[in-house]
């Protein structure tokens, strides 16, 4: 989690410290899509989710940065329900590129936000992994794809 913290007050800075809403969305299966599609194709699929998030989180004075296959978005804590409605478009272009997203949303203030996203978008692909069936441990590098 720490990576993802120190991100996160390396892009929002002071932003951490009113109340706001924070997404944390993690590519799921990465590594064996990039095997089966390309990274070509992964890459431009990721490339096409982060204009979904910058379009439609800019527009409620919110922020979105892509870090590798792992996105962090944040709005005020008003507008969750439309960053929710963001990721849900998020998800719809990752669906048509053959990729699937873990997320967590968390809303307070504090990098203490940033870890109840972390634990809840593990959560989400704890969840996704055991509804595919796929009950193996988590290696290091899945952490990251």
């Amino acid at each position: 989690m720490s990576w993802i913290a120190g991100f996160a007050e390396r892009e929002f800075g002071s932003r951490l410290r009113v109340p706001h809403a924070l997404a944390i969305l993690d590519g799921d299966r990465v590594h064996a899509l990039n095997a089966r599609l390309g990274y070509a194709h992964v890459d431009a699929v990721l490339e096409q989710i982060l204009a979904v998030a910058q379009e439609r989180v800019r527009a409620g004075d919110g922020q979105a940065a892509r870090l590798g296959d792992e996105f962090v978005l944040i709005t005020p804590a008003r507008q969750v329900e439309a960053m929710r409605s963001a990721i849900a478009d998020m998800r719809k272009v990752a669906a048509e590129g053959h990729m699937s997203l873990s997320v967590g949303v968390a809303v307070g203030s504090g990098t203490e936000v940033v870890a109840r996203a972390d634990t809840e978008m593990f959560r989400s692909k704890k969840d996704s992994r055991r509804q595919r069936g796929d009950l193996g441990g988590e290696s290091p590098t899945e952490r990251h794809g």
